[in-house]
C-alpha cells in the first residue's frame, strides 16, 4: 500500500550535497510510505514493487557511508534507518559471519546442552566474547550465557565458532556446539547488502526530491526463507581483526605495507583491512601486468578533515576531492625517481581506484592513456577478498555492455509478400536482429506469445505489458545508414508501417541499466501485409 502526502507549500530542505561543506538547496516534494517486495538491488539502489502494482527506484545511504549518490552524480548526506530480518538454514552458515545464541558453557569453554536459536548478526557492530547471565561459572560447572564470535564451521546438527585469544578464555578460542534438530537461525541487519530480491518490504518511509530521486529514510525488510546467507567479500577480513581497535586516534599517524605508506586518522582494525585489500590488489595487478611493483605509493586517508592540523594536507585539490567523498593520486617524475602521492577519503573502493593509478606511475612511468587507466583503476575498485561483484558509481550503475552488445554479424533478408519469419528476443538483452530488412512504407505484421520478466522477483508479463512504464513490452527499431529510428510500441499483436528501409531490431523495453535481472525470451512471427 502507498500512502503519499503532498506538502501543501513547498517543503524546501537545507542538504548537505558532495561534501559536508557544501550546501545546496534541495526541495522534498513528497513523503513516501510504502510496503511491498524488492524486485532487484544494485548497491544502494532498490527497486520496489509496492502492494497496488507501482514500481519505486529508491536509493538508501549505506551505513558505512556518509551519503547516498543520486542520479545527477550529487553526493546527498540522507542517513537511513535499515532493518532486515530473514530465515536461513543453520547448516549453511559461512565462515567469518558473526553469529550470537544462547547456551550452557563451563569456565573451560565445553558445552552443556544443545543450541536451538541462531542470529546473524551485523560484524561490524557485534561484541564479540562471552556474556554470562548470572556470573561466571567455576570448574566444570556449566552456566547460562551469550556467546558472539565468528563461525568456523557449520553442519547439520554442528557448529563450531572461534573466539578471539583471552575473550575470555587464555587457552581455549574454539567453542564446538550440538544443534537441536529443529534449530532454526535467522539474520538481523543494519547492512544493506544483505538484503535479497524477494524480500518483502514491511515499512519503507521515504522522500521524493525535486530531482526526482526517491531516498528512504527507514526501510524494514523481510528477506524470503534462503538455504544460505550470502558471505560478504569483507566478513573474513573484519573478523581477522576483531581484536584490534576501532576507535579512531586523537590525531593523525604513520601506517605502512609492503607498498604503501600513509599517515590517516582511520582506527587500527580499518586500516588493518586497507592494508590488506591494498596488498591483495598489488599482487592481482603484478600477475595482470606481468610486472613486479616498484617503490611506495604514499599519501593521506582522511575520515575527519577537523582532526588534522593546519598545514599538514598542502594540495588544495586533494583536500577538495577528500571533502566530495573523493580521492586523487598525483604523479611525479624527476629523471628516474618518480613518486605517487594519494589524497582520499576512507572509501576503500576510491582508495584502491587511486592506488592502481599510483601502482602503474611508480612501475611504468606512466598510468597510460586514459582509457587504460580508469579502466584499469576501475577494476581496482572492484577487486575484494572472495567478493566477484561488480558495484559501479551512478549515472549508469547496472549497466551491462556485454547484454546490450550490437550484433554486427547477423544476418538479415528481405520479406516477401506471404512469407513469414520467426525470430526469439531474450527479455535479458538489448537490441536482437530480426533477421528480416524491412521496406519504407509497407505495412508488417508481429505475433509475439508467451511471457517474460523484468525483475527477478517480478510477475511474468507479456509482450504487452500493460502499465509500468511499458517495461515488458515488446518495442522494434528500424537501423539504416549506422542511425536507428525511434522506438516503435508493439505488444503481443501488432502490425506497424516502416519508417524507413533497413533492417528490424527488437527488444524488451526496459531500463538500459536493468537488463541483467530480466528473464525469460518470446519468439515472434513477423510477416508482410
Amino acid at each position: 500500500m502507498v500512502s503519499v502526502r503532498t506538502l501543501a507549500l513547498v517543503l524546501a530542505s537545507v542538504l548537505t550535497v558532495g561534501s559536508p561543506c557544501a550546501l545546496a538547496q534541495l526541495t522534498i516534494t513528497e513523503r513516501l510510505s510504502l510496503t511491498g517486495t524488492v524486485e532487484a538491488v544494485a548497491g544502494g539502489r532498490l527497486t520496489i514493487r509496492d502492494d497496488e502494482g507501482g514500481r519505486h527506484e529508491v536509493r538508501v545511504q549505506k551505513a558505512d557511508e556518509q551519503s547516498v549518490p543520486l542520479a545527477d552524480g550529487r553526493l546527498l548526506a540522507f542517513p537511513a534507518d535499515v532493518r532486515i530480518s530473514g530465515p536461513v538454514d543453520p547448516a549453511k552458515l559461512k565462515p567469518g559471519q558473526v553469529v550470537c545464541f544462547r547456551c550452557r558453557l563451563s569456565a573451560r569453554a565445553a558445552t552443556d546442552g544443545e543450541v536451538s536459536e541462531i542470529t546473524v548478526v551485523d560484524a561490524g557492530d557485534a561484541t564479540v566474547g562471552v556474556a554470562w547471565s548470572h556470573g561466571t561459572p567455576e570448574g566444570n560447572t556449566a552456566a547460562d550465557c551469550v556467546v558472539t564470535a565468528a563461525v568456523l564451521r557449520a553442519s547439520k546438527g554442528r557448529l563450531a565458532v572461534e573466539l578471539p585469544p583471552d575473550t575470555p578464555f587464555k587457552k581455549k578460542t574454539v567453542i564446538a556446539c550440538k544443534l537441536t534438530g529443529s534449530a532454526t537461525a535467522v539474520i538481523e541487519s543494519r547492512d544493506l547488502r544483505r538484503i535479497e530480491p524477494g524480500a518483502t518490504v514491511v515499512r519503507l518511509e521515504g522522500v521524493r526530491l525535486d530531482t526526482g530521486d526517491v531516498v528512504a529514510k527507514t526501510l524494514v525488510a523481510e528477506n524470503p526463507a534462503a538455504a544460505t546467507i550470502a558471505a560478504r567479500g569483507d566478513d573474513a577480513l573484519e573478523n581477522k581483526y576483531r581484536s584490534l581497535s576501532a576507535e579512531p586516534p586523537t590525531e593523525p599517524r604513520l601506517v605502512r605495507s609492503p607498498h604503501f605508506a600513509f599517515l590517516t586518522d582511520v582506527s587500527d582494525r580499518e586500516w588493518a583491512v586497507i592494508r590488506d585489500k591494498l596488498e591483495r590488489m598489488v599482487g592481482l595487478l603484478e600477475r595482470f601486468f606481468g610486472r613486479k611493483s616498484t617503490g611506495v605509493v604514499e599519501g593521506f586517508i582522511v575520515r575527519d578533515l577537523a582532526a588534522w592540523p593546519r598545514g599538514m594536507l598542502q594540495e588544495p585539490m586533494g583536500i577538495e576531492k577528500i571533502r566530495r567523498r573523493e580521492g586523487v593520486c598525483f604523479t611525479t617524475s624527476l629523471g628516474p625517481n618518480r613518486r605517487a602521492e594519494l589524497y582520499s577519503c576512507t572509501d576503500h573502493g576510491v582508495i584502491q581506484r587511486e592506488c592502481v593509478h599510483g601502482f602503474c606511475h611508480l612501475t611504468f612511468g606512466s598510468t597510460g592513456p586514459t582509457w587504460l587507466a580508469e579502466g584499469v583503476a576501475e577494476l581496482g575498485n572492484y577487486w575484494r577478498d572472495g567478493d566477484p561483484a561488480v558495484e559501479i558509481d551512478p549515472v549508469g550503475n547496472g549497466y551491462r555492455a556485454d547484454l546490450a552488445a550490437w550484433p554486427w554479424k547477423a544476418r538479415f533478408r528481405p520479406l516477401a509478400a506471404g512469407v513469414r519469419s520467426t525470430a526469439t528476443v531474450q527479455a535479458a538483452r538489448g537490441w536482437q536482429a530480426s533477421g528480416v530488412t524491412v521496406e519504407k512504407d509497407l505495412a508488417y505484421a508481429i505475433a509475439a506469445p508467451g511471457t517474460w520478466r523484468t525483475t527477478k522477483a517480478g510477475e511474468p508479463c507479456d509482450a504487452d505489458a500493460d502499465g509500468d512504464a511499458g517495461r515488458g513490452r515488446l518495442v522494434a527499431a528500424v537501423f539504416h545508414d549506422f542511425t536507428l529510428t525511434a522506438e516503435l510500441p508493439l505488444g503481443a499483436a501488432a502490425t506497424f508501417v516502416a519508417p524507413t528501409a533497413g533492417q528490424l531490431f527488437l527488444r524488451c523495453a526496459d531500463d538500459w541499466t536493468q537488463l541483467a535481472d530480466n528473464e525469460g525470451e518470446i519468439t515472434v512471427t513477423i510477416s508482410r501485409e
